[in-house]
């Protein structure tokens, strides 16, 4: 009898899955995140190598990445069978024999049968699901990249502006000195070196304001690439703001449309989550064809 009811707690322990708990260690994450670097000589600092480096370290990416690992693993989840199950129920045997106890267990041993293709469409729809999480991360990569372009274009301008302010102000304060002297000689007025001192003033507060600019785009830069900003310091970073596009290369309108219409990531995921929809909806209202119930109905009139 004590093996009548181990069978049961076997089985059933058989089926469990273990979860192992990996907490959140706070100060090994800030100290991983302090320690990326650009210092290795092979990362090239134009838009090209450091939207690698982007692609590596940005956290939304790592996140896109993982939630496309769990759709993934969700189609396997969705091609299993269901598990057989054993319930025990006690019973009582109203005859039982002088000195036997009437109290029996009683098993009942459940094997689930799908019918209709319910597990195909079960499948096809985590297919879906997991098409649109893919080209759910190749729209965040196509996000990074483009804010990485843009921290960098600012950045670029901002330098520029700082570095044309930097030789403007050593020209009108160059000026400024000259003007000063001819004051001294007779040969300018006093209103003369004023304007002059006025104008090198404007500059230094200009300069000042530039040098913030550059602070600031650097932060922004440190952030689309998913750094600490330390990691910046004694990079110089590359971005051609001429023009180089051949526009006689570029679609026309209509063209431009189609392609937007037909290849964007965003869009592609939107039609993969109608599909998953549609095949959700189909595996909800599947029904077992005449053929499929013909044996369980002869099964049934025995």
């Amino acid at each position: 009898m004590s093996r009548l009811l181990l069978l049961p707690c076997v089985v059933l322990l058989a089926g469990c899955a273990g979860f192992e708990p990996k907490p959140l260690a706070l100060a090994q994450t800030a100290s991983k995140l302090e320690s990326r670097t650009l210092a290795d000589a092979g990362l090239r600092s134009d838009l090209a190598g450091l939207t690698l480096v982007a692609f590596f370290y940005h956290p939304s990416l790592e996140v896109a990445r993982a939630q496309w690992g769990v759709a993934t693993a969700g189609i396997k989840t969705a091609a299993g069978r269901p598990n057989p199950t054993v319930s025990v129920t006690p019973g009582y045997n109203f005859n039982a024999a002088s000195g036997i106890s009437s109290w029996f267990p009683g098993f009942t041993f459940d094997v689930p049968i799908e019918t209709a293709g319910k597990r195909g469409k079960r499948i096809r729809h985590a297919e879906h699901l997991a098409e649109s999480v893919r080209q759910t991360l190749t729209t965040v990569a196509w996000q990074v990249r483009g804010n990485l372009r843009t921290a960098l274009i600012d950045l670029t301008t901002s330098e520029r502006r700082r570095d044309l302010l930097r030789q403007q102000l050593e020209v009108q304060q160059r000026l400024a000195e000259l003007l000063d002297q001819r004051r001294r000689a007779g040969g300018a007025s006093a209103v003369g070196v004023s304007a002059a001192r006025v104008a090198l003033t404007k500059l230094q507060a200009d300069e000042a304001d530039a040098d913030s600019q550059v602070a600031e785009a650097r932060n922004r830069l440190a952030e689309a690439l998913g750094l600490p900003v330390v990691a910046l310091d004694g990079v110089q970073f590359r971005f051609p703001l001429e023009s180089v596009s051949n526009l006689a290369a570029l679609p026309n309108r209509a063209e431009a449309r189609r392609l937007a219409l037909q290849q964007r990531s965003d869009i592609r995921a939107a039609l993969a989550n109608y599909e998953a929809s549609q095949s959700a909806l189909t595996a909800a209202y599947a029904c077992p064809t005449p053929h499929q119930r013909r044996p369980w109905q002869r099964q049934a009139s025995i």
